[in-house]
């Protein structure tokens, strides 16, 4: 691997540094008692540092996976996920705000990443963040991409979303609908008062 490939991935798997200060002062006062009682036992011990290299591939922990990386581009990497066998599985590894998500296609990588970044936004950031995404409610979008958004607004499971897909005939690698009819097909499931507020 040349010193441009490993500068590129050292740039990839960087997820920056801050610092920050602060000062605080408080008082108080109290009165307690209490006693207690306790007693235990330990022992434990190990070894080993895991595989650093591959047929001269070094192995990077990447969202705790360990991961070859063959190329970089911008915030999309390929490479491999290495198992316990040390069998190899072909990957796209992304990155968006210090967050990493693989895939078996590029795609993937990124319905992943999509879930990862809007998990812990509130109701109201997620649905700015859809209505931005989907900026003409007239618009005909891929099932595919409405399905991911409906776990970002709704926090629904994969399973309970393909489950409803099949119930309702819908087609996720094919189909495609506006937001409106989005709404008026999820509006009475799964996480329905969220989807009520997009309209």
């Amino acid at each position: 691997m040349g010193k441009v490939m490993e500068d590129r991935i050292k740039q990839f798997l960087n997820i920056g540094s801050g610092s920050g200060d602060g000062s605080g002062y408080g008082d108080g006062s109290g009165y307690g008692s209490g006693s207690g009682d306790g007693s235990g036992y330990g022992y434990g011990s190990g070894s080993g540092d895991g595989v650093k290299s591959i047929n001269g591939n070094p192995i990077y922990v990447v969202d705790n996976i360990p991961t070859i990386i063959t190329n970089v581009k911008g915030n999309i990497s390929k490479g491999f996920i290495l198992h316990s066998d040390l069998s190899l599985t072909p990957c796209f590894i992304v990155k968006e705000n210090n967050q990493f998500s693989h895939g078996n296609t590029l795609h993937e990588a990124f319905e992943s990443l999509q879930e990862k970044l809007y998990d812990d936004s509130t109701e109201e950031e997620r649905i700015l963040k859809f209505k931005e995404h989907f900026s003409d409610f007239s618009k005909k979008y891929s099932a595919k991409d409405l399905f991911i958004w409906h776990h970002v607004l709704t926090g629904s499971c994969k399973a309970g979303r393909e489950a409803f897909c099949t119930s309702k005939g819908i087609d996720v690698d094919n189909d495609r609908f506006t937001v409106y009819e989005f709404i008026e097909l999820t509006k009475n499931s799964y996480g329905g008062d969220i989807i009520r507020r997009l309209s």
